[in-house]
């Protein structure tokens, strides 16, 4: 019930909550059992197809297509280098770590990111707090939110070029897709677009 109540929750800590209470309920109840009864295979990795759309950036729909059939959008897919390195290097984007590093929205985040089932975010910090412990100090945080996105939604034309993803999926990545609709924005949005930033054992921006 916590689940359904935060589907149509506008974006907010009391959502995230929700959804993490829900979560994690969902695994104490059924995740053992369900670990103990149907182990899967580990030699059966799922094979998700990666394409690089860099490599087939003037042609990528027929590209897809071709090799992985009319019916490709009811599989999963990876899609890579969705940006060029010169676009990537562009020092006016803001989802870069020198942009989240200028951030000052305050999120919920995780400190710890290595715990065992850590379903819901511990702590909430500014963006650039966050991203200066990740990038300078190794810190285990991680980001998991969409309250940059929802708070600026103009951002949505850095996650990927607007354009190419309209040309494949339809027209659901314009800025007021990713905002709730109805009377105060109650009702969840088309898009959802949560942004991920960690360190592995490099550190590594992640989107």
């Amino acid at each position: 019930a916590a689940w359904v109540v935060a589907q149509w929750l506008p974006r907010n800590s009391i959502n995230e909550d929700l959804h993490a209470q829900a979560w994690a309920y969902w695994e104490d109840k059924y995740g053992a059992r369900r670990a103990l009864t149907q182990q899967p295979p580990q030699d059966l990795p799922l094979a998700i197809p990666e394409v690089n759309v860099q490599e087939h950036k003037d042609d990528l729909l027929h590209h897809l297509e071709a090799t992985l059939g009319h019916d490709w959008r009811r599989r999963p897919l990876k899609l890579v280098n969705l940006w060029s390195a010169d676009e990537l290097a562009n020092p006016a984007r803001r989802l870069s770590v020198p942009g989240l590093l200028q951030e000052n929205l305050t999120i919920p985040y995780f400190t710890d990111a290595r715990r065992p089932n850590a379903l819901s975010p511990d702590a909430q910090a500014p963006i650039s707090a966050i991203v200066a412990n990740i990038t300078t100090r190794g810190s285990p945080h991680k980001i998991g939110s969409q309250f940059l996105l929802q708070h600026d939604p103009e951002l949505i034309r850095e996650i990927a070029p607007t354009q190419l993803l309209t040309s494949l999926f339809g027209d659901y990545f314009q800025p007021h897709h990713v905002k709730g609709f109805g009377p105060g924005g109650i009702l969840p949005p088309f898009t959802t677009v949560p942004l991920f930033v960690a360190s592995g054992s490099s550190i590594q921006q992640q989107q």
